[in-house]
């Protein structure tokens, strides 16, 4: 089952679960957003805390790759390359 069928199957458990409740005081259920999720096991948590680890070990390696390459053209502009292209000596 593809996963917008699986979500549109638990808005409809959803809306199907708490409209007949909301009607009676007169609500509608508009939207839905699902800010927690947890199961017994902690699976769902332990994969969340995986992922995460990656998003910041990624984003401390693109830092430390640029730092570097920052600093190896700093240190090309410091020792004077020679590029023929672009340097033309006259010579009397």
């Amino acid at each position: 089952m593809r996963s917008t069928a699986i979500a549109t199957k638990f808005l409809q458990s959803i809306q199907s679960s708490l409209e007949p409740e909301l009607q009676k005081i007169g609500l509608v259920l508009i939207n839905v957003n699902i800010t927690d999720i947890t199961d017994e096991s902690g699976y769902i948590e332990a994969i969340g805390r995986k992922a995460a680890s990656q998003a910041v070990a990624t984003g401390e390696d693109r830092r430390r790759r640029a730092r570097e390459a920052w600093a190896d053209r700093r240190r090309g502009s410091r020792a004077g390359t020679f590029d023929p292209g672009r340097q033309r000596h006259q010579v009397a």
